[in-house]
């Protein structure tokens, strides 16, 4: 199994299979303890069951490293331990997943895990491609802002949309929220007054959370790569072929482009 990487403090559901003579069984009593990654027993949680399957969500303690989980149970009274342990690491950056691996399997209607980590590899890579498309951050950050201002009513900052605004000062001078007007979306800032001299603004900007459209937009390009995986085996001629008329590709595009276009940054 691919040992995810997540941020101190982020959900992780895992999943454990229970199996004796190759096959799946169900157990009373099922528990999973978590090691963190010095092996100390950080917690033992109850498991859940659905369509067949255990599982425990838990949050990712704040120590980086590599934390396993052993899940166990009771079969015909004996202690069974499921077929595989799950692992997951903590690391201070991860990279940014728009969907989970249970949205991907709901929306591919797959009822197995044979390909998990394939899934897993996917969703992160394709995030990316949205993120960078959309060319803005779906987090809260925090920056500060420096320009030099000569007689302008209008200043734009260069993030947003702008979550709120901590100060903003003109040499040093507080400008009161009375004096200018603030368009959130497109972080444009008009003064009442025009404005001279050096211009502060510290400012929190981001989306906060992940809109339904971008999340849809990466469920349809995961299940894109993912079944490309059809065309694998053929010749190189034909697959070079497939690859560079970009046909599958443009048709998918064509649908996931106007769910994008409402969140795109354009690079000015």
């Amino acid at each position: 199994m691919l040992a995810r990487r997540v941020r101190p403090g982020d959900s992780v559901r895992l999943y454990f299979d229970f199996v004796v003579s190759g096959a799946t069984v169900s157990v009373t009593s099922p528990k999973v303890d978590i090691y963190d990654p010095l092996g100390s027993l950080l917690v033992t949680k109850d498991l859940s069951v659905g369509s067949g399957t255990y599982y425990c969500d838990i949050t990712a303690g704040a120590t980086y490293g590599t934390y396993y989980a052993v899940a166990y149970g009771t079969y015909n009274t004996e202690k069974l331990y499921a077929a595989s342990q799950e692992s997951f690491d903590v690391v201070e950056s991860a990279p940014v997943s728009l969907v989970t691996l249970d949205d991907v399997r709901s929306y591919l209607n797959l009822s197995d895990r044979t390909d998990d980590d394939f899934l897993m590899a996917l969703i992160p890579v394709c995030s990316q491609w949205i993120l960078s498309y959309v060319n803005r951050p779906l987090t809260y950050s925090t920056t500060t802002e420096i320009a030099q201002l000569s007689s302008e009513r209008v200043y734009v900052l260069r993030h947003f949309p702008v979550y709120s605004i901590s100060s903003i000062t003109l040499d040093d001078t507080t400008v009161s929220s009375s004096d200018y007007t603030l368009d959130s979306r497109t972080g444009r800032i008009r003064f009442e007054k025009a404005a001279t001299g050096e211009l502060e603004v510290t400012y929190t900007y981001g989306e906060g959370e992940i809109p339904g459209a971008l999340r849809l937009a990466c469920l349809k390009l995961v299940s894109a790569a993912y079944n490309l995986r059809a065309h694998e085996g053929q010749s190189t001629q034909r697959i070079l072929s497939y690859v560079l008329s970009l046909k599958p590709f443009d048709q998918f595009v064509s649908e996931i482009v106007p769910l994008l276009a409402p969140f795109r940054k354009n690079i000015m």
